[in-house]
């Protein structure tokens, strides 16, 4: 087994109000969509696969809602960062335990998984520190991509409004191929604003975004 020295840190504790703060509101992002949606789509496009469009859509939506309501809000985006790190912290800290398991425990741990009738002690330590590891880098990327991502203050970004509209006409014209042009971003442009999603109202300038 390897063996590591080190001191552990004395890591922050979650707060009753951190939990609340983390827990998710109704699900990881916001999926739903206007229930006239359907009826809309039927009305303006019916050749359009609406089970699978609506399928692709929600999920969609959800990622620009998440990531348009965290890009407005800096100090939340900071302090999910800082929690985030935290969390690092917490995970190398439980690595450097496992690598220091007192042998004795370790020999024991091999009675209670031999019982089990599972793997050894060293292969299950191996495996648990691989998996954490791998999930430290994880959110070490995520945050990376976090914190780079554009924020601006007072408003939602266009960034991500512009990456959805692009999403969603090249969705419609590959599931329209032989809809016309126009006929696919007005049927884009009807989708978005019917699920609040703020648009040019000058239709050139909704072209331009696409």
């Amino acid at each position: 087994m390897t063996r590591t020295g080190g001191r552990a840190k004395n890591i922050r504790k979650l707060t009753r109000e951190d939990v609340m703060n983390l827990q998710p509101k109704g699900g990881f992002a916001n999926e739903s969509l206007p229930s006239g949606l359907n009826d809309l789509l039927k009305r303006m496009a019916p050749d359009l696969s609406r089970a699978d469009f609506l399928a692709w859509l929600g999920p969609r939506l959800g990622v620009y809602r998440m990531l348009s309501d965290a890009s407005n809000q800096p100090s939340q985006v900071r302090y999910e960062l800082r929690i985030t790190e935290e969390t690092g912290e917490v995970i190398r800290e439980l690595i450097r335990r496992l690598q220091c398991t007192p042998e004795r425990i370790a020999m024991d741990a091999f009675a209670v998984l031999r019982q089990l009738e599972t793997e050894n002690w060293d292969d299950t330590e191996k495996r648990a520190v691989t998996m954490l590891r791998n999930l430290d880098s994880v959110l070490l990327l995520a945050c990376r991509k976090t914190s780079a991502r554009p924020r601006a203050v007072g408003r939602k970004p266009k960034s991500q409004r512009d990456a959805l509209v692009r999403d969603v006409v090249s969705k419609l014209a590959e599931a329209m191929p032989q809809a016309e042009q126009t006929n696919i971003l007005e049927v884009a442009y009807k989708t978005l604003t019917t699920c609040k999603v703020s648009l040019p109202s000058d239709p050139e300038d909704f072209r331009k975004l696409c």
